[in-house]
């Protein structure tokens, strides 16, 4: 898992820390997103579910 931002392809389960999430289709045109984001003890995770050919992104917001 990378530390500032995830790029992937793949459904699944991410995160650590506050993040904000950005989904792009096919085209690489952002689009609006679904995404379920929850807490998890000390971290929020987001369960992305992705059609063929989308790419999400979700950043890390880094608290001062």
């Amino acid at each position: 898992i990378g530390e500032e931002r995830i790029i992937t392809m793949r459904s699944g389960t991410y995160g650590w820390g506050d993040v904000k999430c950005h989904l792009f289709d096919v085209d690489d045109r952002e689009i609006p997103n679904q995404f379920t984001i929850r807490k998890m003890e000390e971290k929020t995770v987001v369960d992305v579910i992705l059609k063929e050919g989308q790419i999400a992104i979700l950043k890390r917001i880094m608290k001062p």
